[in-house]
């Protein structure tokens, strides 16, 4: 539809289309700082799904909040987590970003590797951090990269603001000057230069009370309030709208801000309102003592909904990083409040420094040593948790003082709960794939865990199998323990997860791993499902061998119908022959189920056309098989042979025996190759009395749609009408003249 039409305000109240629903994209949902305002939110799209469960879905995006809020809506409601770039992401984001210059390739190459030993390599995972960070190379790739997450702010609004100054005082914005300055004389263009000169720090303040005080007043509204008094005593000649006007043409023009449809301003993402938030708060040394008395508080919070709220920490991050930018008064401070927390070795205030860490924050070097030396206590002492153990384990990481020996430590800990090694693994994955592969390989042959733990391992080893810059021995090792895993026999590991271990030995030693995919797919104490998965692997290593455990699997009795046809089907890119033989076979077999033999004649069709139309309609007309699936045939049949898909199709909807909602399934297949015939049929389905009310009314609604569409012959044209005009008036009466009017209408 037209963006620039005016939507009807009917558009919405159904749906776009019979059977699909209208999708609602909800963004930014995280960016309402209020949690009460987005829990009613929440309620409000809950309440319109169960009410509209058809005629709405809604996709809510948001950065990461307290689990709690969206446990609300429910386990049936699923979330996702967005992946970030991986470093081929990064790379290939970075030559298009760079197809300015001489060589996109080789800059790539370069920026990214200046990233490598900062911390903002991981930052750059990030689409927004990404992007900052690529137009500050393109500015100046001598000054690359920054120092820091605030740095990288810090150069991007400089950056911008320099493109704000070039645009000096625009027409648009002298014209709102000189408009101000006919209504209130001089004082009135001398208090709008003023608002000029000062509307930098108007806009910090402005993102400080959106993110800090959750004012929601329009931006034109709120920015005088905020100025000192030389911007709020606007001269009294100066109407407020007038003033307005003036403010606005003055923001659309900064490249800080950007204009929501209903006219008020708003920031183009939630961390640069962070950023310009925290300038303001440290804008001067009594502003930075006011956040400075909040940091106690803040190193104790929990992290729980109202925490995030009082003290988020992105925004703090911001703040510390202003109060320990050098020739900062209150550095020594700041920095002596977390060396006590961090001494103190209460694992709350440890965890938040290192959390800062890890977003950024240039943290002092004694704050750093502090904290790592309070985690690695932690860590180590069986007084801790084990949970606990872990958390400060894997924040140490965080503070690079530990690429993941602590938690390879703890994975093999046989004295700590299964939970917590479990927990360990996976915060491992995330960090070192040697010490991940090392620690995971041992731990899968550790007879002391449960069955389901070493299974949560081998999923965690498969995760990172995939890293072919494991080194050798490390490699050799993994593959030894996915191969003792997949070849563990009985109820000691689930048959899925011998073929996962299977399927990423693949990825390790090839060989080996046909031997075991080969063993698992003939094995018949595996479940049918599961074989037939390992030789969908096996047939990707080896052809040959895969296909004829495929084949051994389609003829085998003891299989599921489903998985039988699954594996002729599986066949059909190597061994499209061999594939359709199979699929023949299954397809007239009277012991198979009827969805088993209908979807077999559906996969013929895709190699053998010919074949595939005998046998779909032999299906069509089987007395023995299902009303619906006999109805699938035809459909199928359609496609193929429409001469004999008429015949077929006919004389399914002419079966009084057949269920009618298949009947009319057959009928409507029908009457796209044979209009005529299929509007007798309807006709009829209409006019018989012994058939269902709801089919009848189905039948209703499909002719009435070939009448307006199709071109009919005249004779089943007129047959038609009649029988929906009795369907509709047949037992009260018709009122004079309705019938003739309705051939009017249709032109019949």
């Amino acid at each position: 539809m037209p963006l620039d039409d005016d939507l009807p305000d009917a558009l919405f109240a159904g749906k776009p289309r019979d059977l699909l629903p209208w999708l609602v994209l909800v963004d930014g949902f995280d960016e309402i700082s209020d949690g009460d305002s987005r829990r009613t939110v929440l309620e409000t799209i809950t309440t319109v799904v169960k009410r509209n469960a058809a005629s709405y879905r809604f996709v809510v995006a948001t950065r990461p909040l307290p689990e709690s809020e969206l446990e609300a809506l429910g386990d049936e409601v699923p979330c996702f987590w967005l992946e970030p770039f991986t470093p081929t992401n990064l790379l290939n984001y970075a030559e298009k970003c760079f197809q300015s210059l001489d060589d996109p390739q080789r800059h790539a190459a370069g920026f990214t590797a200046m990233l490598e030993p900062t911390r903002l390599a991981e930052l750059a995972r990030t689409p927004l951090m990404a992007y900052m960070l690529c137009q500050l190379y393109l500015t100046d790739p001598d000054r690359f990269p920054p120092d820091g997450r605030s740095a990288v702010y810090e150069d991007f609004v400089a950056q911008l603001r320099r493109g704000d100054r070039a645009k000096d005082i625009s027409d648009g914005q002298q014209q709102a000057v000189d408009a101000l300055g006919r209504n209130g004389g001089l004082a009135a263009k001398q208090w709008a230069m003023t608002v000029i000169e000062r509307l930098p720090a108007l806009i910090e303040h402005l993102a400080y009370v959106r993110v800090r005080q959750n004012e929601g007043a329009a931006a034109v509204d709120v920015l005088p309030r905020l100025g000192d008094e030389a911007v709020a005593s606007c001269p009294t000649g100066v109407s407020r709208y007038d003033r307005q006007v003036f403010l606005r043409e003055l923001l659309r023009h900064s490249s800080l801000v950007v204009e929501r449809p209903d006219g008020d301003f708003e920031f183009p993402h939630l961390t640069i309102t962070e950023y310009l938030a925290a300038r303001h708060a440290t804008r001067n040394v009594a502003s930075g003592r006011r956040v400075l008395d909040e940091l106690p508080e803040i190193l104790q919070q929990e992290g729980s909904s109202l925490d995030t709220e009082r003290h988020d920490p992105s925004y703090t991050g911001f703040v510390l990083d202003r109060l320990f930018a050098p020739g900062s008064a209150l550095a020594g401070e700041a920095s002596g409040i977390l060396e006590r927390s961090a001494h103190g070795r209460t694992l709350r205030a440890c965890l938040f420094i290192a959390d800062q860490a890890r977003r950024g924050t240039l943290l002092p070097d004694p704050v750093v040593e502090a904290t790592a030396h309070a985690l690695r206590s932690l860590a180590r002492t069986s007084a801790t948790a084990g949970r606990d153990r872990v958390r400060a384990a894997e924040a140490l990481t965080w503070l690079s003082e530990d690429s993941g020996r602590m938690l390879a430590g703890l994975v093999s800990d046989t004295g700590l709960e299964e939970d917590a090694r479990c927990g360990a693994a996976v915060a491992l994955t995330r960090l070192d794939g040697q010490y991940a592969a090392r620690a995971l390989a041992g731990a899968m042959e550790d007879p002391s865990l449960r069955p389901s733990a070493r299974m949560m391992m081998a999923d965690e080893l498969s995760g990172i199998v995939r890293n072919t810059g494991l080194g050798h021995s490390v490699r050799s090792r993994a593959a030894d323990a996915l191969d003792h895993f997949a070849r563990t026999p009985g109820r000691q590991v689930a048959d899925i997860t011998r073929i996962r271990a299977a399927e990423a030995l693949a990825l390790l030693d090839p060989a080996r791993a046909v031997e075991v995919l080969g063993l698992l797919g003939r094995d018949a104490h595996i479940a049918g499902v599961d074989r037939v998965r390992a030789a969908e692997a096996h047939v990707v290593l080896e052809p040959d061998g895969g296909v004829r455990v495929l084949d051994l699997l389609a003829g085998d009795l003891g299989v599921g119908a489903f998985d039988r046809v699954r594996a002729a089907e599986a066949m059909l890119r190597v061994e499209p022959r061999r594939a359709a033989q199979a699929l023949e076979a299954l397809a007239v077999d009277g012991r198979l189920d009827s969805h088993g033999r209908v979807r077999a004649g559906e996969g013929l069709a895709r190699v053998d056309r010919r074949r595939a139309a005998k046998v779909l309609d032999m299906l069509a007309r089987d007395r023995g098989l299902d009303d619906s699936d006999r109805a699938r045939a035809g459909e199928a049949l359609a496609e193929l042979d429409p001469q004999r898909a008429v015949s077929a199709l006919a004389y399914l909807a002419g079966r009084a025996s057949i269920d009618g909602s298949c009947r009319l399934r057959a009928v409507e297949a029908m009457t796209a190759l044979a209009p005529d015939d299929g509007a007798a049929i309807l006709t009829d389905l209409i006019n018989d009395a012994d058939i269902s009310g709801s089919v009848r009314m189905l039948a209703v609604k499909v002719l009435t749609r070939l009448i307006r569409s199709r071109p009919l012959s005249r004779p089943v044209r007129l047959s038609g009408i009649e029988a929906l005009d009795r369907y509709v008036y047949g037992r009260s009466g018709r009122p004079e003249g309705a019938l003739v009017r309705l051939l009017e209408q249709w032109g019949a």
